[in-house]
């Protein structure tokens, strides 16, 4: 993913059945999207501003912090999360290397950052993550956002692009399903057909597995 602190993220919100509540495998809560969620890629940066940096980006409506960039030590994390209740946000955090039984916790904490653009031949060891935050956090997201579908075979680790998102939702077992993609929208350079049949491919497995898609776009 490009990182760049302005690009948004926009979620489409697909309210799910109450019976996604529970994984039926691990018999765990599993993550419930509460709200329409609008975020940005690189959080703020730990320093002597974070209190206005947080009040900022409330006062901006925006409603999610995805960490990783800015907090990435438990102390800068945890302080992350007291801002983040202060002004009504919710966050996903970075692990920041702590075992799942140790992974902060609190009211604005939605989740944790796991894994960017994975390959597929990472899924098996991107569900043993997956069920052993739900065993360990029960009803917080295990965050992975997935390759756009301009990435190519090598790195899908797939012939095709529906391939890649049938198995990532088959084999890892997400509660929400994200991926970023950039459509340029020039008169000479106008790549929206692409990025409709990227979106159309995450509502048809989102809907399949009646859990929520992120999107992430310039």
């Amino acid at each position: 993913m490009d990182i760049n602190i302005f690009t948004c993220l926009t979620l489409g919100l697909i309210m799910a059945p109450a019976s996604r509540g529970v994984n039926a495998g691990n018999e765990q809560a599993t993550f419930v999207q509460d709200r329409f969620a609008i975020g940005f890629w690189v959080d703020p940066p730990a320093d002597d501003h974070m209190n206005q940096h947080y009040a900022d980006i409330a006062a901006a409506n925006f409603t999610l912090v995805i960490g990783g960039f800015g907090a990435r030590t438990p102390e800068t994390i945890q302080k992350q999360i007291e801002l983040c209740e202060t002004y009504g946000l919710k966050a996903i955090v970075s692990r920041a290397g702590l075992p799942p039984d140790q992974l902060p916790e609190g009211s604005a904490v939605w989740g944790y950052s796991i894994r960017d653009e994975p390959n597929a031949r990472d899924f098996p060891g991107l569900r043993q993550t997956v069920d052993k935050i739900r065993r360990a956090r029960p009803g917080r997201l295990a965050y992975i956002n997935l390759f756009p579908n301009y990435a190519n075979e090598q790195q899908l680790g797939t012939q095709t692009y529906e391939e890649h998102v049938r198995r990532f939702v088959e084999e890892v077992g997400v509660d929400v399903l994200s991926m970023d993609h950039y459509p340029m929208m020039k008169p000479d350079a106008d790549s929206r057909s692409r990025y409709c049949s990227n979106l159309e491919v995450m509502r048809t497995y989102s809907l399949q597995q009646a859990i929520p898609f992120w999107n992430f776009f310039n």
